[in-house]
Formats: C-alpha cells, sequence, structure tokens
C-alpha cells in the first residue's frame, strides 16, 4: 500500500494541470483562508463587544462548554470500544 501511494504522488500526472496536487493545494489553502477571515470577521467584534461591556458573558460559557462536546464524544466513543464486554 505504501508503494502504491509513493507511485501516485511521484507519478507526473498528479503534478500537473487543473486536478494536480498544487492546484488542489492552493484551493485548500484559499477555503481555509477564507474561513479564517469570515470567522475573525464574526468573533473579533463579538468578543471585543463581550469583553468590554461585560454583556452576554453566557455567550461565552457556551462557546466553551461547545468546545467540549468532540472530546466528550470520542471519550464516549473509546470508552465503548475498549470497555468491558458484557
Amino acid at each position: 500500500m505504501i508503494n502504491s501511494i509513493f507511485r501516485w504522488l511521484t507519478a507526473p500526472a498528479q503534478w500537473s494541470g487543473p486536478d494536480g496536487i498544487p492546484t488542489r493545494a492552493l484551493q485548500h489553502l484559499e477555503y481555509s483562508v477564507v474561513t479564517l477571515l469570515i470567522a475573525a470577521v464574526i468573533a473579533i467584534p463579538l468578543g471585543l463587544v463581550v469583553g468590554h461591556t461585560g454583556r452576554s458573558r453566557w455567550l461565552v460559557s457556551v462557546a466553551n462548554s461547545l468546545k467540549a462536546v468532540p472530546s466528550l464524544g470520542l471519550l464516549f466513543v473509546i470508552s465503548l470500544w475498549v470497555g468491558p464486554r458484557i
């Protein structure tokens, strides 16, 4: 399997044209920059308002609790997978 991946990565056809690796990498970078800008446009003013006025602190608590959801889900799945079998 590693050999086939290496062959695919070193094939000249994968490095040219509209479906080539450099083109797709640039597209991915563009999507990442756009997403980061959208998040910054929303989060920076909202953070300044909450930090300056002190209102809507519940929003910060909700955002912080939502950050833990993926970790808790992963912990739940791993505990089901590794846990004792009945």
